[in-house]
């Protein structure tokens, strides 16, 4: 998976946003040390790019699934005071 010029991946996990959807991948990088750029990047089965974003801080992914086996991927970026929903 392509990450771009000088990006380094730091963390990768699947998600599928119900029971029934086709996996996808998300992807958190970042660029070079001297430079305080993160990337997160969400691709489909296929591997396009249906989400990505910026960010000046380090985020951590994690993937919450219900009892009905629909899927949110929150993102904590700062903190878990500034966690918010991707996705359906």
């Amino acid at each position: 998976i392509p990450l771009g010029d000088g990006m380094t991946l730091l963390q990768a996990l699947t998600i599928r946003w119900t029971a029934n959807d086709s996996p996808m991948l998300a992807l958190v990088s970042s660029a070079r040390s001297d430079v305080p750029r993160f990337r997160i990047e969400i691709r489909d089965s296929a591997m396009r790019l249906v989400y990505d974003e910026v960010l000046d801080s380090a985020p951590r992914l994690m993937a919450v699934v219900d009892r009905a086996g629909n899927a949110m991927l929150l993102i904590s970026d700062r903190g878990l005071s500034s966690l918010h929903r991707v996705g359906r």
